[in-house]
């Protein structure tokens, strides 16, 4: 019963042996352990138990061990607490026998049993001081009672020590410390007569030995285990018995054989293992049928006089008064006992076996220098194979594999390389050998020019069945006399290499939109600006309910729808910034979803909710138009898939709302707390694998290779969403449709006034010094400005526009124009080279630069006087309200982008 570092080896069921064996029925046994392991009485009834049962084929049984650790911890809050961690423990776990040792389990058994374990036969061991009442009404329990015997062990300790009048019985108030207490005193009544005693069970160690220090001559001492706490550090039994046992002067016994030889003297002991072996044996028999009711309690007696020779020859008692079978712990052996003769012979034969030992050791130590050096190389290659993240491997002439590494393993998902020597490639990868024949006739082609090949670029299904790229190379394998005996590959999967290839390649042609796009877009939009400004001026001269006008509207409305395809296709390129203003998204919501409805089959229906009358944010409806576009349209190809499935079509509903997201959504979407749009499209189609759905925002990925899809739709969407500081959210169950909610933050509180919105609100009466060098807009842009009230001279280049300047007159700080609209691209200088001299001609005029080429725009140093830059192509409303910002109405001096 001593604690120790080591536990005791986990039981292990027995199986049936042999190939014609059936498999027996398991049967679940637990056992409780009232100590923890290494406590040394517990730890050999534990291993008489297991000698019993982990040997059983028939039942198998499954040993299950709790310590309850009861000698460091114990009381009542403790025993709830097991009781509570059992109860959830083996809530669904049923046993056919607990066995329990000792009596803290005992005493847990009686009183939880039929709650933790219903039905469970309970098997205890190692009880002490057992009374009828324990067992009163119980058909459920038997056991082992650990009863000792004390007689006979004080009529020897009397015998040994006739002088010894008396007996100090030192123990504690744990719970089994008082149980053998009480079978300690139900046995001394007979020596009343001869002895005095006293009991010792409600002190510290520290006072214990203070106490035996002195005393008297004619005492002896009776030791109960029981284990000791003193301050940090936990004292076993053995641990207290060999302190007490330095400290005193008198002879300490014992009843318990694990005691003996740590400071006592010895006695007719117990022994745990036999006590553990007895329990074990009721078990079975229970597990084999038999009731539990028909097998006993039994009482063990200890029946082994064991002794410690020290104590022995410290007491001066001789062997010759031990009673006849006693055996002796620690007895010295003394080889000089043997007869001479014998001792001598003995002595040459080692001589001789030591020589031959020599000469053997000197021959396997250089015979395993050798092996060392030889293993070592083989390792040192093993490991630089394995390492290598290249596949490697080997055949011979007759194409079969002689080895590989672990690379080769991984990649065709072999459980080891070893398995593929002596296999050939149809054996080792049978279902690819259409993969596997070209690079087998490259090994044949390599034998026979006897020259290598090098960066063969082949496909292989990997392990897991997934498309992969190998580039392999292959050279001879020669033996020492320098013939070809087989063939060397390396293999380097090059599957990421050749995606980024094919990525690069779509990445330069989509460059070379965007390059396109760029170059038209100046050009285009030279055009479009004057289509609409002249249109403008136009519907000035017509009465506004005329078919006329109505027609020039249309003319208008479709320039301007002409501008936004050019920035769509500069944003599919490349998506930017650059038209993005205060605007109201539903209106091109609505506009695309009303392109949509009118292309989809009958089968699919759009469905839309616009519960949003002003959705301001700050965004450019083009690109959110986009966005509308792609999703719908990624939709309507699931529910296309699913109408041929399925024999039935779909519903897509697009819906716009107004929604605050609280901090812990927003940190789910990394955006911050706030009011957002929300604009969802879902389907009620076959919906997003799992296998994919981490993927399907990746560039190029897509599933409908057949069928056209280029894997950019939903790369776009992901794109302008997080250029307008927003995020996507994707929620999809196979079987079940998908969901795809975009989140775009507000501008305000959603009645914020837009640009462009009221054009003629603020009326223009200052000077404006307009300069383009295209001659169209150079004559219809003054006159839209004219038409907004602005006195307006024309110049056709940045030249002409200083020349004017100067003639205006004034000194510099009253120029005669109050504004200076500039075309950004002009031939010998540009707007904001313009802008810079205007900085020293008039350094108190503001700036308005149009441009059809914002990146340009975007990559020049823009001068400070540059309040504005309108994107071509324009109207006279969106060149009016520029104006006003860049004089310091509706909007401030500031610079931005229009």
């Amino acid at each position: 019963m001593a604690a120790s570092e080591t536990a005791p080896p986990s039981p292990v069921a027995a199986t049936a042996v042999g190939p014609q064996a059936p498999r027996a029925a398991k049967k679940n046994v637990l056992y409780l352990n009232s100590y923890q392991p290494g406590y040394k009485w517990s730890d050999e009834i534990f291993e008489g138990i297991r000698e019993v049962l982990a040997n059983q084929t028939d039942p198998l049984v499954d040993l299950q061990v709790e310590y309850m650790d009861s000698k460091k911890y114990s009381g009542p809050i403790l025993r709830q607490g097991l009781f509570d961690l059992y109860k959830y423990k083996f809530r669904d776990t049923s046993f056919s026998v607990v066995m329990v040792s000792d009596n803290y389990a005992f005493e847990f058994a009686r009183q939880y049993a039929a709650e933790l374990f219903p039905g469970a036969p309970i098997v205890f061991c190692g009880v002490n001081d057992l009374r009828p009442d324990m067992m009163a009404g119980r058909t459920d329990m038997t056991g082992v009672e650990e009863r000792f015997d004390l007689k006979g062990t004080l009529d020897l300790a009397l015998t040994q020590n006739p002088g010894k009048k008396r007996l100090i019985v030192i123990g504690d108030r744990s719970v089994t410390g008082i149980a053998i207490a009480n079978q300690v005193r139900a046995q001394l009544p007979p020596y009343h007569d001869r002895l005095e005693w006293e009991f010792w069970d409600s002190y510290q160690l520290g006072e214990i030995l203070g106490l035996v220090e002195r005393v008297p001559a004619d005492a002896m001492i009776f030791f109960i285990p029981f284990y000791q706490a003193i301050g940090d550090r936990f004292y076993s039994a053995e641990e207290v018995v060999a302190e007490i046992g330095e400290h005193s002067d008198a002879p300490i016994y014992t009843c318990w054989d694990f005691l003996v030889g740590s400071g006592t003297v010895g006695g007719r002991v117990l022994k745990g293992r036999e006590h553990g072996r007895l329990a074990a044996s009721m078990a079975l028999r229970i597990l084999e049928g038999t009731p539990v009711a028909d097998i006993p309690v039994v009482a063990q007696v200890g029946d082994l006089y064991l002794f410690d020779y020290n104590g022995l020859k410290r007491f001066h008692i001789p062997e010759s008064d031990l009673p006849l079978g006693s055996e002796i712990l620690n007895k010295p052996y003394y080889f000089f006992r043997i007869n001479p003769q014998i001792f001598w012979i003995i002595v040459v034969a080692l001589v001789i076996l030591a020589a031959t030992l020599v000469f053997l050791v000197i021959n396997i130590s250089r015979r395993r220098s050798v092996e060392e050096k030889i293993r070592a190389q083989l390792s040192f290659l093993t490991l630089l194979l394995d390492n290598i993240p290249q596949l490697v491997f080997w055949k011979d002439r007759d194409q079969r594999y002689q080895g590989a590494n672990k690379a080769f393993a991984a990649f065709f998902g072999l459980s080891d390389p070893a398995v593929v020597v002596g296999k050939t490639n149809p054996e080792v990868l049978p279902g690819w050998w259409d993969h596997a024949g070209m690079a087998e006739e490259a090994d044949r082609e390599v034998m026979r020019s006897e020259a290598p090949r090098r960066r063969m670029r082949l496909a292989f299904p990997r392990g897991d069945g997934e498309q992969a790229w190998l580039e392999l190379n292959k050279a001879p394998l020669r033996d020492r006399k320098g013939q070809v005996v087989g063939t060397l590959s390396t293999a380097e999967d090059v599957t990421d290499k050749e995606r980024l290839e094919a990525q690069l390649r779509q990445s330069q042609k989509m460059e070379a939109v965007g390059t396109l796009a760029g170059g038209l877009a100046h050009d285009f939009n030279n055009i479009l600006t004057t289509i609409i400004n002249s249109t403008e001026m136009a519907l000035l001269d017509l009465a506004p309910d005329s078919q006329a006008a109505a027609d020039l509207r249309r003319v208008l409305t479709a320039s301007k729808r002409g501008g936004g395809i050019v920035r769509q296709i500069l944003t599919f390129s490349r998506p930017s910034r650059e038209n993005f203003r205060d605007a109201d998204i539903a209106g091109a919501i609505m506009e695309a979803t009303g392109l949509l409805a009118a292309s989809l089959p009958g089968h699919i229906r759009l469905e839309t909710d616009i519960q949003v009358v002003q959705a301001v944010c700050r965004a450019d409806p083009n690109q959110i138009h986009q966005v509308v576009m792609n999703l719908c349209t990624n939709a309507y190809q699931a529910l296309r898939g699913h109408l041929g499935a399925g024999g039935r079509g779909g519903v897509i509903r697009v819906v716009l709302c107004s929604t605050r997201l609280p901090a812990e959504e927003a940190l789910l979407l990394d955006l911050p707390e706030g009011r957002y749009l929300r604009l969802t499209v879902a389907d009620d189609g076959p919906g997003i694998s799992p296998e994919i759905i981490d993927n399907i925002f990746d560039p190029f990925f897509t599933t409908r290779k057949d069928d056209g899809g280029t894997g950019l739709g939903l790369a776009v969407v992901q794109g302008i969403v997080r250029n307008h500081n927003g995020r996507v959210a994707v929620l999809s169950a196979p079987g079940r449709g998908a969901s795809f909610s975009v989140y775009l933050p507000c501008g305000g509180d959603g009645d914020a006034a837009l640009d462009g919105d009221d054009p003629a609100a603020l009326r223009g009466a200052e000077r404006v010094l307009f300069v383009e060098d295209d001659a169209s807009l150079l004559e219809t842009v003054p006159r839209v400005l004219a038409a907004f009230g602005y006195r307006v001279t024309a110049a056709p280049g940045a030249k002409e526009a200083l020349a004017v300047l100067a003639k205006s007159g004034g000194d510099e700080n009253a120029p005669g124009f109050d504004v200076v609209v500039t075309d950004f691209d002009m031939p010998g200088a540009s707007g904001f080279e313009l802008a810079q001299a205007l900085l020293r001609e008039a350094p108190g005029v503001p700036v308005v630069v149009v441009s059809g080429r914002f990146r340009d725009v975007r990559g020049a140093d823009r001068p400070e006087n540059v309040r504005e830059i309108v994107l071509k192509p324009y109207d006279g409303a969106a060149l009016h309200a520029a104006i006003r910002r860049a004089l310091g109405e509706g909007g401030g001096a500031t610079c931005r982008t229009f």
